[in-house]
């Protein structure tokens, strides 16, 4: 009797002690979760890009591996000998509709950031070095040695500058352009047969934007599931887009396609006003989500699409007339910049990208393609092929940071002093210097509330 009394009181006290662990745990968890997110909202300074990176280390997954448990990849392995489910817009071939405005305000961000880029440099001085990739914003370049280029050990790291143009500040990456976005992969031997177009035009041509100079097939019935994707090539390829007027844009007087028994009728786009699936007023100013409810594109939370004035209208935001002066074209520029990559970050959530591992090449679509052109780290191993992963947003829009100048007149920026410097975006730092303000996005990495030192302080300081 008094030994079960003893193990009553052992095991009392124990789940007592367990459950103040527990608690005491929970409260630790809750307090981390709590000035983790303090942190994120309140950030100081951001860590800058490295100066000097490896090409032999491969690009971070954007979701990282995660191992599941048997018992996940049990239900994986029953789940295969299901019938398959009905595929769900965009893999079944057809558009999201509420993704339609949003590559339409995308790419006329595009268009809008390439004309007040080349409208700022014609007042401001951009410097591009002559062996490396690295630009700079300013009447004189830098003098921080981080040029990896052809004899860079000659010059001991330093860059050799020249004038600078738009592709040094909106860097050109161009992508495939697919006329069917559910076709076979690129071979290595047809690639001379598909047009080499900008990525965030083909992204937005996939998503609803028609350009009469890429047609582009459009299904109006949706595959039921990826064997039918086998049953689209059975037939023959259709006289409308062979290679000869692939790239003129000649279509045979054909409306309708139907291949394979009518498993996916498709029509030729590439007629802006037959195929013309919103108005120009609606596509501009709203965003029409799948519960119905509209949503201004200024009524979001991003920083970049923030905008400065609400009482713009959104054509005079996304315009840039002659007679605006240096100051508002900048402020233009700089809003859809900020547009333009949130609108691609959305499109980027629905449509597959995929970007190689190892080079800059990127591809708008489900599969990469498999040209053999990748003459990166250990492409032997590959036979030239791409290692294809998920693109990040700055793999299609590469930011290209460069040193935050605070003083334009001021002298250059000197390589001892570099910890004390802040970066910023090409683009950035470019409607910074012509009078835009500064985005809330950016304050954290341009460190402007460092103090530099001057060369003979530098030994003072801790």
């Amino acid at each position: 009797m008094g030994l079960s009394v003893v193990f009553l009181l052992v095991d009392f006290l124990l789940r007592k002690h367990l459950f103040r662990w527990r608690l005491s745990e929970w409260r630790k968890l809750l307090a981390s979760q709590v000035s983790e997110a303090a942190h994120q909202n309140y950030k100081q300074n951001e860590d800058l890009t490295p100066l000097r990176v490896s090409k032999k280390e491969k690009k971070p997954f954007v979701r990282p591996i995660k191992h599941g448990s048997h018992a996940k990849r049990m239900r994986r392995r029953e789940q295969k000998q299901l019938p398959p489910k009905p595929l769900k817009a965009p893999a079944n071939g057809l558009l999201v509709q509420r993704l339609i405005p949003v590559a339409h305000t995308t790419y006329d961000a595009y268009l809008v950031v390439l004309d007040g880029v080349s409208r700022l440099l014609k007042h401001l001085p951009v410097k591009a070095c002559r062996w490396c990739s690295e630009i700079h914003v300013g009447k004189v370049g830098h003098e921080i040695r981080t040029c990896q280029g052809k004899g860079t050990t000659v010059r001991g790291g330093e860059h050799l500058w020249v004038p600078g143009y738009l592709n040094d500040v909106v860097v050109p990456l161009e992508a495939f352009h697919l006329v069917d976005r559910l076709e076979k992969p690129i071979k290595h031997e047809d690639r001379f047969k598909h047009d080499r177009i900008p990525a965030i035009v083909e992204l937005c041509i996939q998503a609803g934007l028609d350009l009469p100079e890429f047609p582009t097939l459009r299904r109006t019935v949706p595959i039921d599931s990826p064997v039918g994707w086998q049953k689209i090539y059975d037939g023959e390829e259709h006289a409308a887009f062979n290679e000869d007027n692939r790239r003129s844009n000649q279509i045979n007087n054909v409306e309708s396609i139907d291949i394979a028994d009518d498993v996916a009728k498709t029509l030729v786009s590439g007629d802006g006003e037959k195929q013309s699936m919103l108005s120009e007023e609606n596509r501009r100013t709203r965003l029409t989500n799948e519960t119905g409810e509209t949503a201004s594109i200024d009524d979001t939370d991003d920083p970049e699409v923030s905008s400065q004035t609400q009482s713009a209208s959104e054509a005079d935001v996304l315009t840039i007339s002659d007679d605006d002066d240096l100051k508002t074209v900048a402020e233009k520029t700089m809003r859809a910049w900020g547009r333009m990559r949130y609108g691609a970050d959305q499109l980027m959530k629905t449509y597959p990208v995929r970007v190689c591992g190892y080079c800059p090449e990127i591809h708008i679509g489900r599969r990469g393609h498999k040209l053999q052109l990748c003459g990166a780290f250990k492409h032997q191993w590959r036979n030239g092929q791409h290692g294809w992963q998920d693109a990040a947003l700055d793999d299609l829009i590469p930011p290209s940071y460069v040193w935050h100048v605070r003083d334009v007149n001021g002298p250059p920026l000197k390589h001892k002093l570099a910890r004390y410097y802040g970066q910023a975006p090409a683009i950035v730092e470019l409607c910074l210097q012509a009078g835009a303000k500064i985005p809330l996005k950016y304050k954290p990495r341009m460190r402007l509330d460092v103090i530099i030192p001057d060369l003979d302080e530098l030994e003072m300081v801790a």
